[in-house]
């Protein structure tokens, strides 16, 4: 939203406000102004992608297709509104995916909260798996462009072993809770501040312990 764009001139005008009210309080104007481009666009990748497949001879039977949304200002009917909004207009798919950032402003204080009930809602309204395409939290104070990134989300320190915890955590809660995996976002990247998996220092990066110890988290 908010992108200079000829598919939809609506959006070249549409004020910042809109991109953070439009998903509690604009359902209507996403559907008709964006979301409708979207299931368009992702319908053809889709079809372009098994194209290719079926010209080269390749069984795509076990091929599968999501899409993920950053669920910052979503609220759970609004995730699961959008995901079922692309499968009624073309683009069907096997996983729902969502982004899970607890460290940055949110519409909702419960960060933990919010998380479950999405899955479930998404669970529940669009009978979808979720995925987390992008997930991290800080081991230390965020800075630069991320600097707002930095609520504590409760019972989770902003050191190495609160990420490792809120993240051994959210893993375990979705093995049970319809979640289909997890991706942490960036791990190497050290323009990715605390967030990152590595401690750096003179372009050396040094595993944390939510990496050290990875196997061990994600088998609690």
């Amino acid at each position: 939203m908010g992108l200079e764009t000829a598919v939809n001139p609506k959006l070249k005008k549409a004020k910042k406000m809109k991109r953070y009210t439009a998903p509690v309080f604009a359902r209507g104007w996403l559907k008709r102004n964006v979301w409708k481009y979207d299931a368009k666009a992702y319908a053809a990748v889709k079809a372009g992608i098994l194209s290719a497949y079926a010209k080269l001879g390749i069984d795509a039977s076990n091929v599968k297709f999501s899409t993920h949304i950053a669920t910052v200002v979503f609220p759970p009917k609004c995730s699961a509104s959008f995901f079922n909004f692309m499968k009624d207009n073309g683009y069907d798919m096997e996983t729902a995916g969502i982004s899970y950032y607890p460290s940055a402003p949110y519409m909702s204080a419960n960060k933990k909260k919010l998380l479950k009930k999405t899955v479930t809602k998404i669970n529940e309204k669009c009978h979808l798996n979720v995925f987390i395409g992008e997930f991290s939290y800080p081991s230390g104070k965020m800075e630069g462009p991320f600097a707002g990134w930095n609520k504590k989300v409760r019972g989770y320190n902003k050191d190495q072993q609160g990420q490792a915890d809120i993240y051994s955590d959210v893993v375990s809660w979705g093995k049970t809770h319809g979640m289909a995996g997890i991706r942490y976002w960036a791990p190497d990247y050290k323009g990715w501040y605390a967030m990152s998996m590595f401690e750096f220092s003179d372009k050396v990066g040094t595993a944390k312990n939510i990496l050290q110890n990875h196997k061990n988290i994600i088998e609690k």
